[in-house]
């Protein structure tokens, strides 16, 4: 591979590559197991990357993820883990924002709760889930390495380092991940200026 299309490793920080590969490695595993697996098998396998992307943070403990605090609790209970995740990628709000408006009588935070409550009554159940309507596997990588370098590559950059580092394993298109990163920095900027983050455990 030509050395410019690897620019994009010297301009991430290390943690972010390493969290990519934690990440890449619970897809396949995922994959491996097929839909209709038991949901300890694939509770297992979320729990393990938790634990991985945990460790990680715990070697560089000089670096902060304003992102990642602004988003998730990491609270030690798995299922409100799941919550948190299903509920961002549905409607890019964090759940406690979302369920400090459906305290305060507002309806539509409400019914996107309720959404998020059914989307986990559907996974746990083994049933689909409708899709999202963004690319769950790279918006996982923008949460992680949003911080640690991807918002500052250049499009064909990012283009590379998905295509190294992503688990849907295709060639990606510089302007598609463009628009996709400046959608995530949108919604991240919406999340920061409606409220800060407040933990739930």
């Amino acid at each position: 591979m030509r050395d410019e299309a690897r620019s994009w490793e010297r301009k991430v920080h290390p943690a972010f590559k390493l969290g990519a590969e934690a990440f890449k490695e619970a897809i396949v595993a995922f994959e491996s197991i097929g839909p209709d697996s038991p949901l300890t098998l694939r509770q297992e396998i979320a729990d393990r990357l938790r634990s991985q992307l945990e460790h990680i943070w715990t070697r560089f403990p000089e670096l902060k993820s304003p992102t990642n605090r602004l988003l998730y609790s990491w609270s030690p209970d798995s299922r409100l883990n799941d919550l948190e995740h299903l509920h961002w990628r549905r409607h890019q709000e964090p759940l406690h924002q979302a369920l400090a408006r459906a305290q305060a009588d507002d309806l539509d935070a409400l019914g996107r709760v309720n959404r998020t409550n059914s989307d986990y009554l559907a996974w746990r159940r083994l049933q689909p889930v409708k899709p999202f309507k963004i690319d769950p596997n790279h918006w996982t990588l923008f949460e992680i390495g949003f911080d640690l370098g991807l918002n500052k590559l250049s499009s064909e950059e990012l283009a590379d380092c998905f295509d190294a580092v992503c688990p849907c394993g295709r060639i990606h298109d510089a302007d598609a991940l463009k628009k996709q990163r400046a959608r995530f920095r949108t919604a991240i900027k919406k999340v920061a200026r409606t409220s800060p983050p407040t933990p739930l455990s």
